[in-house]
């Protein structure tokens, strides 16, 4: 569960110093009790509220209630709550939170069976359901019992006896990952198209079906036979047929809902709402596509969205902020401050109940557990995303005075209102994060308040409970109007029970509701519960193409793909559904033609080539929609850019120019030469065009970069050879022009790499200057780098002494990629033309480290940085520094010095391992604290390892990596230096086994200037 901003311990750190630095405060034996200094505040522990106090402290607006409805001892520590068919609530106990990682210690979760015994909405009985399970997240019902995530298993639990405890327990998907409370599966949510959806946080794993007697085989639906990935990605799966699939991963930690349309939205900690907008299973079909991000961000992010709490700061995290401020301004000031910034964002939900005012629905609500309120944003359509606003101005909607209040999550209840599930604990927050001083003193205890727990009804003026509902003894016929119920909740539960009964019986209703209902949601719903008895029709998707609300135009595309994938079936009847999905692409609404323009990827005419151009001409400015073209673009990608290049009508736009030269490299990568002669010739056409001219450089370069991808370069630089001998004057000329926007002078740049170097050489060493924009510069050596000729080496150090510091990164990576261009930097660096400070410590590892063997003799000699077999001898010449008196004030100068390469302190470093100014420390003594400084690879967080990349062209990248997709591979080295590497290009990854930190530090640290570090980094008055 997501409770704080640094709830979470999963950071590692890119050295072994920086793994010290991210546990407890050290804490000297000599302390007592706080204050720790004259500065810090006095404080006292608080204490928590009984249920009837508490509801005193609450503030919401627009004359709404808080009303309480289940509280201790019917429950403690609810993190989950679902309601089954007939009002009864299963509340999932997260018991054993904050737990250790002993596997014992788990397994002491629980679920409650709670009944309203008197029908006056609230909760009389409890029972114990379910125990002794691990960790549990999420709780939904299915088949007349419960889904339960407790990682690494998902179980059923059934109650067959009427005694309300299951006696039926069975493990129907494992393999979910563990890391810590805050981090596990969660929120399993039923989704429109029968599957269940899951956020999986950061703990990833490798799902599969452990009872495969559980599910009903259907087809090619089959349970899971090997392992699915779910690293950094979400879940669904079919709890019919066991079929588990990844999903779009949008950092989502503890929340996962849908609106009416079924968007579905996720929050991370700092992080208050995002919008899942493109699927997996679109962006991975093509394999040369780079996405950037998949998610719209719907709120301000990194702890700068402001909250507006009504509870005092809890007094420990004063004092925890008055230690994170004294080592300087940090880059979050959520982390620096004790309050006011979203730091703990969980449980969003969108509203789609029908007792609030009609401006409610569709309101997102989340809360700040952190901050003991409840924060509500309304939604705006913005093309085929959303934009969001606080709801509340200067105000949330929910807060409480009440420093145990913990909004952790949220349902559409049956009675119309949103349930608000608070776990009232004292802290939720990892307890490594809680100064460790204050906890030996007892002034907080992460453990305080763990036998409380409240469910709340967040209730609107006069609102009066209605009848609980009763839909477990309805007849599956009399369950079809519940489908186009106000409330949100009425229509999933009639359709699961309907989808698990698989009654054929109300079909016919189902039909007539798809085409009669008066209702949107009544409509959508009759075409899904219609999909998931598996009498869904043709005729049934060509009537609902023509519905008048696009949500279920862009649904029926969604549903119409199974049939448009089966290029067997040559019935009328399916060419029929075929040209009318393809007819949509004219659709009025920009959502109907986003899902068109991913659908079309999986149909096999070439019809779509069309369609996919008019809607990229229609909407090339959306950013969202020029991907989903790309997605659908992998085998269709040359005639699809000859259409829009002879149409002409995105030449002139820079959104145009970017999409035609992906679709170039796409096509260049995927179709063998032979068939791209009509690509050629189009781009040859463009001459006769001002802007078309400029616009073929790009082409050009990206033609022959795919063909080099899919490793068949020549046959295509041949065909284009005229063309070429036509653009390189001209790329030298527009190059050159500082009048060119930098774009067209990248691509002219980029393609004289095609050129003879001693025509361009002078010319390229000229734009490698500070007066030129950097994507100029940075282009400038990157073309040089392409020649293999010696000279290059030499010709990129004259630019050296002049070159900014962003520039001499690209040179050095330059110099990296042939061995004799890095003897050229060795020989700079013995006449000291380049000086040995000047070298960042990432290369001076890899230059000592050097597959060649002279090379590495060479570094190792002229860098003095030798890795000495035994590090211990390093260290054993360093214990004198032991008996030394450190000074603080002249540690930290060597720690701003020395450890900003990869550290942000402050305002200053750079944000390569973990941001040092914002974490806490663990107690180590100063023996065991300067041995890692000088072995940083003795304990190395997986997260922080270095990698080795070899690309398909014999170069070799390096860094740690940290952002993967289903096509690219983003690694990052020192100074935030990044670069993306599509997985096609790369032959092998592996990890090198070592931080990225280098060792050595002892050959720029005297023994004195030790003392001082260690002093620094362990002194009292610096702690977090």
């Amino acid at each position: 569960m997501v409770m704080t901003a640094r709830g979470w311990l999963g950071l590692g750190c890119c050295a072994g110093l920086a793994s010290l630095l991210l546990g407890p405060p050290f804490l000297s034996s000599q302390e007592k009790r706080a204050p720790l200094n004259e500065k810090e505040p006095v404080i006292e522990r608080l204490q928590p509220r009984s249920p009837a106090e508490a509801l005193k402290t609450f503030s919401v607006r627009d004359g709404f209630t808080m009303n309480l409805i289940a509280s201790e001892p019917l429950l403690r520590d609810p993190v989950s709550i679902t309601y089954d068919a007939n009002g009864a609530m299963y509340a999932v106990e997260m018991t054993a939170y904050p737990h250790p990682d002993q596997a014992d210690e788990m397994a002491l979760g629980q679920v409650r069976f709670l009944l309203d015994d008197d029908g006056d909405g609230d909760y009389d009985s409890s029972f114990l359901f379910a125990d002794k399970l691990s960790t549990p997240t999420s709780v939904t019902c299915w088949q007349g019992g419960v889904l339960v995530t407790a990682p690494p298993d998902l179980w059923y639990l059934k109650d067959t006896t009427g005694d309300h405890r299951a006696d039926l327990r069975q493990k129907v998907i494992t393999g979910f990952g563990i890391t810590n409370a805050e981090q596990l599966a969660n929120n399993l949510k039923w989704g429109i198209d029968n599957k269940i959806y899951g956020a999986a946080s950061h703990s990833g794993g490798s799902l599969q079906v452990a009872e495969k007697g559980f599910f009903v085989a259907a087809g090619d639906e089959l349970p899971a036979s090997k392992p699915v990935s779910i690293s950094r990605q979400d879940f669904r799966f079919d709890p019919r047929t066991g079929k588990i699939e990844p999903l779009t991963w949008a950092t989502s930690r503890w929340g996962n809902s849908f609106d009416d349309a079924y968007n579905r939205f996720v929050c991370q900690n700092t992080g208050p709402a995002r919008h899942v907008v493109l699927p997996r299973r679109y962006l991975a079909r093509n394999p040369y596509l780079r996405t950037s991000t998949v998610y719209q961000s719907l709120a301000k992010e990194g702890g700068t969205e402001p909250v507006f709490r009504t509870s005092p700061p809890e007094p420990w995290r004063l004092v925890r902020a008055h230690r994170r401020q004294s080592l300087g301004k940090p880059a979050n000031p959520g982390e620096i401050n004790a309050t006011g910034y979203f730091t703990a964002s969980c449980g969003i939900t969108i509203y789609r109940g029908d007792a609030y005012p009609a401006r409610y629905r569709g309101n997102l609500f989340v809360g700040d557990a952190a901050g003991n309120l409840v924060h509500r944003r309304s939604l705006q359509t913005s093309g085929v995303t959303f934009q969001s606003q606080r709801a509340d101005p200067q105000a949330e909607f929910v807060a409480s005075s009440d420093n145990f209040f913990r909004p952790v999550n949220f349902i559409n209840a049956p009675d119309g209102t949103l349930h608000v599930v608070d776990m009232y604990r004292e802290v939720v927050e990892g307890p490594s994060w809680v100064p460790e001083d204050l906890k030996k003193q007892g002034l907080v205890d992460v453990l305080g308040a763990a036998d409380r727990g409240r469910v709340y009804r967040l209730a609107p003026p006069g609102f009066k409970v209605p009848k609980a509902p009763r839909l477990a003894g309805l007849s599956s016929t009399q369950l079809v109007p519940y489908l186009e119920h106000a409330n949100a909740w009425y229509r999933e539960t009639a359709q699961r029970l309907l989808v698990e009964r698989q009654d054929q019986q109300p079909v016919k209703s189902l039909r007539q509701m798809l085409t009669g209902s008066p209702t949107m949601p009544g409509r959508l719903h009759a075409l899904w519960t219609l999909d998931g008895l598996g009498q869904l029709r043709d005729e049934d998707l060509l009537a609902a193409m023509k519905d008048r609300s696009a949500v279920v135009r862009e649904h029926v595309v969604m549903a119409a793909e199974p049939r448009l994938r089966a290029v067997a079936d040559s019935s009328a009847r399916r060419q029929q559904l075929v040209t009318s999905v393809l007819a949509m692409a004219g659709d009025n609404t920009m959502r109907v033609r986003f899902q068109l323009a991913m659908t079309l990827g999986e149909i096999n005419d070439k019809r779509t080539t069309i369609r996919l151009a008019e809607i990229i001409e229609r909407d090339v400015e959306d950013p969202w929609m020029r991907t989903a073209v790309l997605s659908s673009s992998v085998e269709r990608a040359a005639d699809l850019l000859v259409q829009l290049l002879t149409n002409g009508r995105l030449i002139e736009q820079p959104a145009g120019y970017e999409l035609l030269k992906e679709l170039a490299f796409t096509a260049a990568a995927e179709r063998p030469s032979v068939e791209l002669r009509e690509v050629v010739s189009a781009v040859a056409r463009l001459s006769s065009q001002q802007q078309g001219r400029r616009l073929q450089f790009g082409l050009v370069d990206r033609l022959l970069a795919g063909e080099q991808l899919a490793g068949r370069a020549g046959a295509l630089q041949k065909m284009t050879a005229e063309l070429i001998s036509d653009l390189l004057p001209r790329a030298r000329t527009i190059a050159s022009q500082e009048e060119v926007v930098p774009v067209q002078r990248v691509d002219a740049i980029r393609l004289l790499a095609l050129d003879k170097v001693s025509q361009v050489s002078a010319l390229l060493a000229k734009l490698i200057d500070a007066s030129q924009p950097i994507e100029v510069q940075r282009a400038a050596v990157r073309t040089l780098s392409r020649f293999s000729v010696s000279d290059i080496g030499s010709l990129l150090l004259d630019k050296w002494a002049a070159a900014t510091p962003a520039i001499r990164g690209e040179i050095i990576s330059a110099l990296m990629l042939r061995e004799n261009w890095t003897r050229s930097l060795l020989t700079a660096i013995e006449k000291k033309r380049v000086l040995v400070s000047e070298i960042d410590e990432t290369t001076r590892s890899r230059l000592t480290g050097h597959k060649n063997a002279l090379i590495k003799k060479q570094a190792t000699a002229l860098l003095a940085v030798a890795m000495i077999g035994a590090r211990h001898e390093v260290i054993k010449q360093y214990q004198p520094v032991l008996k030394l008196t450190g000074d603080a004030g002249r540690g930290k100068a060597v720690f701003l010095r020395e450890c900003t390469g990869c550290h942000r302190f402050g305002s200053q470093g750079h944000d390569v391992g973990p941001n040092l100014s914002n974490y806490g420390r663990k107690k180590l003594p100063p023996d065991s604290l300067m041995t890692q400084i000088l072995d940083p690879n003795r304990l190395v967080a997986a997260n922080y390892m270095s990698y080795i990349l070899v690309l398909d062209d014999g170069r070799v990248e390096n860094g740690m990596i940290t952002d993967q997709t289903p096509t690219s591979v983003t690694i990052k080295r020192d100074k935030d230096v990044r670069a993306t590497i599509l997985r096609r290009k790369i032959e092998a990854i592996k990890s090198s086994g070592k931080s990225l930190m280098p060792e050595g530090l002892e050959k720029k640290v005297n023994q004195q200037e030790m003392a001082d570090l260690l002093e620094f980094l362990m002194s009292v008055n610096q702690r977090i």
